[in-house]
Formats: C-alpha cells, sequence, structure tokens
C-alpha cells in the first residue's frame, strides 16, 4: 500500500505537495508506528527546499525526492558529514539509523528527531 500517493514530476508539483500535512499523514503515521514513536497532531514548520513538519514533540524532516528534480542526496550527505564530525569530535548530535522497509511510490529521504529531549535521529530511506 502506498503511503503517499501525490504525483511529483517535478520542481512545481513538489512546491504544491511539500508543506501538505494531508499528502504526508499517512507516511508519516506509518514511520512513527513502526517505530513505537508517540503519534500526535501534525503541524507545520518554517518551509524550506524539504518537508519539515511538527509531530507532537518531533520533527520529521522528509527530504524532496528525486522525482521533483532537485538533487537532495549532496543536502543528506552534507548532514550525516555533519553528524558523523561531531560525534568524532565529541559534541553530542542525533544519531542516524539504518534504511527502514516501508512502501511508497517515491524515494524518499526521512529523518526525525525530537525537540523536548536528546534522543537519537530516525532517519532512513522509504522506497
Amino acid at each position: 500500500m502506498d503511503r503517499f500517493t501525490a504525483t511529483i514530476d517535478g520542481w512545481t508539483s513538489w512546491g504544491r505537495v511539500f508543506q501538505s500535512i494531508e499528502a504526508f499523514e499517512p507516511l508519516i503515521r506509518h514511520i512513527l508506528s513502526q517505530h513505537a514513536l508517540p503519534i500526535a497532531e501534525i503541524e507545520h514548520c518554517t518551509p524550506g527546499t524539504n518537508a519539515v513538519l511538527k509531530v507532537g514533540d518531533l520533527v520529521v524532516k522528509i527530504f524532496a525526492p528525486k522525482e521533483s528534480g532537485f538533487e537532495t542526496e549532496s543536502d543528506y550527505q552534507t548532514e550525516l558529514f555533519g553528524i558523523a564530525r561531531a560525534n568524532r569530535m565529541g559534541v553530542s548530535a542525533l544519531q542516524p539509523w539504518p534504511a527502514a522497509g516501508w512502501r511508497t511510490n517515491m524515494s524518499f529521504r526521512i529523518w526525525s528527531w525530537s525537540i523536548s529531549q536528546e534522543n537519537p535521529l530516525i532517519g532512513g530511506t522509504a522506497a
């Protein structure tokens, strides 16, 4: 079952959907339930290039998929590098986890982190 059904076929279509709670809610709820995380009301965060939504005490970041026409792989890798570097230097940083196994009709990279307490980063690839 696809948990994201909006059509993304370029930057314009991504721009219409990346802040849509309705479009991302099934995917977000599935991811949180798969990891026994609390499900709460989904709210908007400050818009950027990627979908970033607040769910209770969590923030969920969904990188624009390749179908958007925007290359986010370098952004994703840069964030991973920054986290790894902070950890090597002894700076408390969020921790990514391996790719998960949920299905969507898009290839999303997804991270989530707690805004109220120190919690590991939850991240992966939905494919």
